[in-house]
């Protein structure tokens, strides 16, 4: 299921304990392309009584496609290109 965002105050992102108020909704693209907000967060609008996945919101589903990589593999794959780069082999001295 898609929604489309109606351009009124009061959006709230929702993840586990914590609530984020969104001062734009115009914001919400550039959130999800730093990770401040995650596919699986819930956008929640009190006042009309609106909740969903901010995942299903189609003009976000692209920029959530882009980065499908899980933060471990990130890590993993930056760490490997750092000793690709970096790494020197050792000499080893035979007594």
């Amino acid at each position: 299921m898609t929604h489309k965002l109606a351009p009124h105050p009061g959006w709230i992102v929702c993840r586990n304990l914590l609530q984020i108020p969104v001062p734009n909704i115009d914001v919400l693209p550039r959130w999800a392309e730093r990770g401040r907000i995650r596919p699986n967060d819930y956008l929640v609008n009190p006042a009309l009584e609106t909740c969903f996945q901010v995942k299903d919101l189609p003009h976000l589903q692209a920029i959530f496609r882009k980065g499908e990589m899980h933060p471990l593999e990130t890590i993993g794959r930056a760490f490997r290109l750092l000793l690709d780069r970096c790494w020197v082999p050792a000499r080893i001295s035979v007594m």
